[in-house]
C-alpha cells in the first residue's frame, strides 16, 4: 500500500476477472485504483465525480470479462465544481501537466497512469452533451469503487458518450475492436433501441451514430446497433455522410486527411463540423484554456 499526501492507495482491484493478458489486467487494476483514489480525494472536498470511458467499463460490464484497454483515467465533474476539484487534486499531491477547454490532465506520483479531469464529456465543438444534464440524471453508488461513493451516469448517456467518443477520437480500422464496448454495455443494461435513438438525436449524435452503429452492424453483426439506426429520424444527408465514412474510414490510416474530414462531417451539422475541423487543424491555440495553476 502506498500513500499520496497521507491518503492510502490500494492497488489492484479486478478480483473477479478471468485469466487475461497480463498487461491489460495490470493497467485495468492501476486505472481502477487511481479512479478510486481521485474520487475519494474529490469526495473529501465535497465534489462528486463520475468515472467515464474505460475505467467505468472495466469496473462494471467488464468485471468478469477481459478488460478494455486503459490509456488514462477519466473523471467528470459538473462545471461549477471543476475549480474546487482541481484545487483538491493539487492539495493531495497531484500535478497538472496540461489544460484544455473541457478537461485538464494530472500526474499523481503513486500511479503510472495519467488522470483526465473533465468539466464536459467531450470538447464543446462536438455535440450537445452537457455535463450538467448528464450529472443531473446520474445516480450515486459505492459498488464499483468501494468504499468510495461515485456518480454513475445514466446508462443511455453512457451509450451516447461511447458513440460520440468513438466517432470523434477512434477513426480508422485499428479501433474497430472497441465496438465491443457498445455491444456489451447495451446488452448488460438491456437498453431499448428506440430510447437510445431518441437520446442520440436529442444530444446531436445521430449522424455519428449512423456511422458507428452502422459499422458495428455490418462488421460485428450487431442487431441492437442496427435496430438503433433504424429508429433514428430520417436524415438523407446524414445517411450519405455515414455511408461515405463507413467506406472511407475502414481502409484509410488514422490521421489521414480524408479520415479527418469524414470524422468532422459526422458532427451534428455540417457548419458545426466545419467549426470543429477549424479548431482541430487551423486554430489549435483556441483549444487551450490558459488558467493559473491551482495552489
Amino acid at each position: 500500500m502506498d500513500t499520496v499526501r497521507g491518503r492510502s492507495v490500494t492497488k489492484g482491484p479486478m478480483t473477479q476477472q478471468h485469466s487475461l493478458g497480463p498487461e491489460l489486467r495490470v493497467r485495468a487494476g492501476q486505472g481502477h485504483a487511481l479512479a478510486r483514489w481521485a474520487c475519494g480525494v474529490l469526495a473529501d472536498a465535497g465534489v462528486q465525480a463520475a468515472p467515464i470511458k474505460g475505467v467505468l467499463l472495466n469496473a462494471t460490464v467488464y468485471r468478469t470479462l477481459p478488460p478494455c484497454p486503459v490509456g488514462d483515467v477519466d473523471l467528470l465533474v459538473v462545471p461549477s465544481q471543476f475549480d474546487p476539484a482541481e484545487h483538491a487534486l493539487a492539495a493531495a499531491g497531484a500535478e497538472r501537466i496540461d489544460a484544455q477547454r473541457h478537461a485538464s490532465t494530472w500526474r499523481v506520483p503513486a500511479f503510472p497512469l495519467l488522470l483526465d479531469l473533465h468539466r464536459e464529456l467531450i470538447d464543446p465543438a462536438w455535440f450537445a452533451l452537457s455535463a450538467d444534464g448528464v450529472m443531473r440524471r446520474a445516480t450515486t453508488s459505492d459498488a464499483p469503487f468501494a468504499p468510495v461513493s461515485v456518480a454513475l451516469l445514466d446508462a443511455y448517456d453512457v451509450f451516447v458518450h461511447l458513440v460520440a467518443d468513438f466517432a470523434k477520437s477512434r477513426r480508422g480500422a485499428r479501433f474497430f475492436e472497441r465496438l465491443r464496448d457498445l455491444r456489451v454495455w447495451a446488452r448488460d443494461h438491456r437498453l431499448d433501441p428506440i430510447l437510445c435513438a431518441q437520446r442520440l438525436h436529442r444530444c446531436g449524435v445521430q449522424r455519428a451514430a449512423r456511422y458507428v452503429l452502422g459499422v458495428a452492424s455490418q462488421r460485428e453483426g450487431d442487431r441492437f446497433a442496427a435496430s438503433v439506426v433504424a429508429a433514428l429520424p430520417a436524415d438523407p444527408l446524414g445517411e450519405l455522410l455515414a455511408a461515405l465514412a463507413q467506406r472511407g474510414m475502414q481502409w484509410r490510416p488514422d490521421g489521414d486527411v480524408a479520415t479527418l474530414l469524414l470524422g468532422h462531417a459526422l458532427n451534428t451539422t455540417l457548419p458545426r463540423g466545419a467549426r470543429s475541423l477549424l479548431r482541430a487543424t487551423l486554430a489549435p491555440r483556441l483549444q487551450r484554456h490558459v488558467r493559473p495553476r491551482p495552489t
